[in-house]
């Protein structure tokens, strides 16, 4: 009553004191309390290892909330030593006795192979057990092991009404995951305003990937009217959080001038923190910007490095660009084998310009024997596209 301020004013410092004399004679649940108070540091100083001394005296005789906290003390080396095993076993204890939050805690170890062997069946059953006790993190996490098919069969429209049951809760992932779903048609119907709904919830959470999803739809005018204003808005918030997909996204709007004013510094700016994080459409179009001067002074080492690690990804424009500059020696040495390398590698995904060099390549015989029968290979695949 003293913790809660309830028959009086609320007094931390008086609860702990009569906490202590009660655990001191055994009783349970003021342990796990004054366990909370010193964990929590209310009512007097923080004490990780006092909380956890109590949690283990409530623990030992079967409160389940003293296990599950005890547990996370020992998961993450709280008050004491890490012990990522005895968290999976004091789990399962307050698990067996209904704790939702236990069970939750116990399937994303079983799903994760924390503290033991990874079990993706134990963990969805885990989840199914928490998530039909309301736990919205649960169901959020069982919506997504039934959409991916992990754990056992996949089932998109059992998915879609998990996360419609967690994003009525409010949980922000599951809001953004059910738009998704909205969005694709995936589980249901395809349902765009829906999905734009969805996002904005979500969004206004702070969830970067339903800021950029959301700007997206703003952007192409779907699910709602179009608004590239608003779209490079929310591609701001979610890049300011590190995402590299909205970073890019926003980098587009600044180099074109769309949703506010054109500036290609910015763009590039940009492009060079998604190109950081491995984004391989930024990566290219970074290297486009060193290799025109475009936002910053022309480098054209730099566009050939940037070429490069888009290439290596796959981007066939930059597997084309790259080897142009190979063949020219612009950027770094010449090297027509490897010209002529990537050039196979972007004309094998359908890229025409590459289809349409490699046959004159073959044709000529340059770096290589003449194949004028892989040169009509080539350049019959070029003119299908």
């Amino acid at each position: 009553m003293h913790a809660d301020g309830l028959g009086g004013p609320k007094d931390e410092a008086e609860a702990r004191r009569l906490l202590g004399l009660a655990a001191a004679q055994g009783d349970a649940q003021a342990q796990y309390t004054l366990a909370v108070l010193h964990a929590d540091g209310r009512g007097g100083p923080k004490d990780e290892a006092e909380a956890r001394r109590l949690y283990g005296l409530a623990a030992e005789q079967g409160v389940a909330q003293a296990q599950n906290n005890l547990a996370v003390m020992h998961r993450d080396g709280c008050g004491g030593p890490k012990d990522e095993a005895e968290a999976r076993r004091l789990y399962g204890l307050a698990a067996v006795q209904g704790d939702a939050q236990a069970q939750y805690n116990l399937a994303l170890m079983h799903a994760q192979g924390r503290g033991g062997p990874k079990d993706e069946a134990e963990a969805r059953r885990l989840y199914g057990l928490a998530a039909a006790q309301g736990d919205a993190q649960a169901q959020c996490n069982l919506a997504l092991m039934h959409a991916q098919g992990h754990g056992g069969p996949k089932d998109e429209a059992v998915a879609r009404r998990l996360f419609g049951l967690a994003a009525a809760q409010g949980d922000a992932q599951a809001q953004c995951n059910l738009a998704v779903m909205h969005a694709q048609g995936h589980g249901g119907p395809k349902d765009e305003a829906e999905a734009r709904r969805l996002y904005g919830l979500a969004a206004e959470q702070g969830v970067a990937q339903a800021q950029n999803n959301l700007a997206v739809m703003h952007r192409d005018g779907r699910g709602g009217p179009k608004d590239e204003a608003e779209a490079r808005r929310l591609y701001g918030l979610a890049a300011e959080q590190g995402d590299a997909e909205a970073q890019y996204n926003l980098a587009l709007m600044h180099a074109d001038g769309r949703g506010g004013p054109k500036d290609e510094a910015e763009a590039r700016r940009l492009y060079a923190l998604a190109a950081a994080q491995g984004y391989a459409r930024a990566q290219y179009n970074l290297g486009l910007m060193h290799s025109q001067g475009r936002g910053g002074p022309k480098d054209e080492a730099e566009a050939r490095r940037l070429y490069g690690l888009a290439a290596v990804q796959g981007v066939a424009q930059a597997q084309y660009n790259l080897a142009l500059m190979h063949e020219d020696g612009r950027g770094g040495p010449k090297d027509e084998a490897e010209a002529r390398r990537l050039l196979g590698l972007a004309a094998a995904q359908g890229h025409a310009k590459s289809q349409c060099v490699l046959a004159v390549l073959h044709a000529d015989g340059r770096d290589g024997p003449k194949d004028e029968a892989e040169a009509r290979t080539v350049d019959a695949s070029e003119r299908r596209q």
